[in-house]
């Protein structure tokens, strides 16, 4: 249902697939909760996390 250029290029990068992929193993086919789609989403958090932490070290001051 969706174009083919949106699924081949750009639905591979988004984080949301990895949510919606998470949840479809829990819900239908009953894995545990803590699976690799998890182990990413904590992953982009995690590195989302640090750059948000950088960024707040790394202010420049104000002219």
């Amino acid at each position: 249902m969706i174009p083919d250029f949106y699924r081949d290029y750009v639905l591979p990068c988004l984080p949301m697939r990895f949510l919606i992929e998470g949840l479809k193993d829990i819900l239908f086919f009953g894995k545990d909760w803590m699976n690799h789609y998890t182990s990413i989403l904590l992953g982009i958090g995690g590195v989302s996390l640090i750059i948000l932490w950088m960024k707040n070290i790394l202010k420049k001051p104000a002219k």
